[in-house]
């Protein structure tokens, strides 16, 4: 855009913006009309004011009525402009000496037209004028109006009737005027006003035309930057795509040492890597393998690692089925909440929760049978405790290295449930408990102390989903004596299905034969 081009488009943002102006100004003319004709009806000194006001405002409103039409079409707007302050001071002017022969001229000195509201009129005047947004127009209201008031004071001299004094008292309470004061307070004041808002109509306009020519130099600058950044694309689009593939085996190295949920949060832009937290209700789970101290003392380290690599792996899958964030992998205990960054609403995160832990519990019966076969002598159970909250959840850590997790009494509470459950025991919190009760069988057990819990928490044993509460499970468990069966549909192959019906199909035949 050349410099021309930059001068029009300066020029098109102020005329628009004086059209603007022009509209607000026309439209208080016509209220300030609008207000005067009833007046001059309601308060009127006889049949001549009320003809003379009226007639002045119709012809103030005829031409409000035609401005409006040429500012709608962008034309003619100096005419209009200029046209409406000389309209104004005739106006002014005019009313004045309407007013003036209404209340009884002959008989009335002169001076009583500046003791009435004129001088406020006459600001007004030079406001309403100044938002057109040209300088030009509050300066010619300010002279204006200070004709009028000169040609008033004017004539107050040569009238032998009106009465003089340097006495303010009576300058403002009385039918006596200052002339000094008339000379030069109104005056001095229509001065400045008109001439503060010329400068600020003027620094409008200079700022708009300084605004467009400072686009135009970062629009230039924004365009040699382009050329330059189209040049360097061109280099790097291969780099780009190689380095893409790069970032995405990575990324899927990454998602392993965090949760589903938070990964898949984290790249969707739903949540981000910064140290903030909030509070949200959340329910919190904790388990660990009991007696798996004396496990280790009995098993060499690589046996021992991949026992535990099988038991956290298969743990895992259960929780991500249900729903669970996976928090940390302390050693053989595992800490999983629900809730967050994704929620199903308080009472179905309770009850995913429930039901994760009896899955869990009924996986560990298949896994204790595997971990015999492979020379595992002592069986291995887990106690798993469960607790509901408001807990304090988000990023932890440092500016270089954060950990998504929750902290807080909740969380601690839930930690104590789990180390006070027995054997196979899910142990649960009354929170926990209002929660599922209605899908879930539950015996109350004992009241516990808690560390930084002043009354006793009570506790409930999760024995059984009621129907449907597990509907979901693809995992069959039964040992007795003489029959033992683990049977996970979700691991079953196509291939292999048909081998275990047949399999079950046989010793059902085998079993009704006896």
């Amino acid at each position: 855009m050349s410099q021309t081009g930059i001068q029009k488009d300066s020029d098109q943002v102020i005329l628009e913006r004086e059209a603007y102006g022009l509209r607000v100004i026309v439209y208080a003319r016509i209220l300030l009309q609008a207000l005067m004709i009833p007046g001059a009806f309601l308060s009127s000194n006889g049949l001549f004011e009320v003809i003379g006001v009226t007639l002045l405002c119709s012809i103030i409103l005829a031409f409000c009525i035609y401005a409006l039409i040429q500012v709608k079409r962008l034309k003619q707007l100096m005419f209009i402009g200029i046209a409406g302050v000389f309209l104004d001071v005739l106006w002014l002017g005019a009313l004045s000496v309407v007013w003036y022969i209404s209340v009884g001229g002959p008989w009335i000195p002169v001076s009583f037209l500046l003791k009435n509201d004129l001088p406020f009129v006459a600001i007004l005047i030079i406001l309403i004028n100044s938002l057109s947004f040209r300088p030009l127009y509050p300066l010619l209201a300010g002279g204006g109006v200070l004709l009028v008031h000169f040609t008033i004071v004017l004539f107050a001299i040569f009238d032998d009737r009106t009465l003089y004094s340097d006495n303010l008292l009576e300058v403002f309470m009385g039918p006596a005027i200052s002339l000094g004061l008339e000379l030069s307070g109104p005056p001095s004041f229509m001065v400045l006003f008109a001439v503060l808002l010329w400068y600020l109509n003027r620094l409008g306009r200079k700022t708009i035309h300084e605004a467009r020519q400072l686009e135009q130099d970062n629009l230039g600058m924004t365009q040699k930057m382009l050329h330059v950044v189209e040049e360097n694309n061109r280099t790097l689009e291969k780099r780009v795509e190689a380095r893409t593939s790069e970032l995405e085996r990575l990324s899927k190295k990454l998602a392993k040492y965090l949760s589903p949920q938070v990964y898949n949060s984290i790249f969707s832009g739903k949540q981000d890597v910064k140290l903030e937290s909030y509070r949200k209700k959340l329910t919190v789970f904790f388990s660990d393998i009991q007696g798996f101290t004396e496990t280790t003392d009995s098993m060499e380290s690589e046996s021992l690692t991949a026992l535990l690599n099988d038991y956290l792996n298969e743990m895992s899958q259960i929780a991500l089925r249900y729903g669970g964030t996976i928090d940390k992998y302390m050693g053989d205990a595992i800490m999983v909440f629900f809730g967050d960054p994704e929620t199903r609403g308080e009472r179905e995160d309770a009850l995913a929760c429930v039901c994760m832990a009896l899955a869990m519990r009924e996986r560990m019966k298949a896994l204790r049978q595997k971990w015999y076969r492979q020379g595992v002598a002592m069986p291995l159970h887990i106690r798993m405790g469960i607790n509901t909250g408001y807990c304090t959840v988000g990023n932890f850590g440092s500016e270089d290295r954060l950990d998504y997790t929750i902290i807080g009494g909740q969380v601690n509470l839930a930690s104590r449930l789990e180390s006070h459950a027995v054997t196979d025991q899910i142990l649960i919190s009354h929170e926990t408990f209002a929660l599922v009760r209605e899908n879930v069988t539950c015996e109350t057990k004992g009241s516990i102390k808690v560390k930084g819990i002043s009354h006793p928490i009570q506790t409930y044993q999760v024995i059984d989903s009621h129907e449907g509460a597990l509907a979901d499970s693809q995992v069959f468990n039964e040992e007795t004596d003489g029959f033992s069966m683990v049977m996970d549909l979700e691991k079953i192959s196509e291939t292999d299905r048909e081998k275990v019906r047949e399999t079950l199909e046989q010793a059902l035949t085998k079993m009704a034969q006896k």
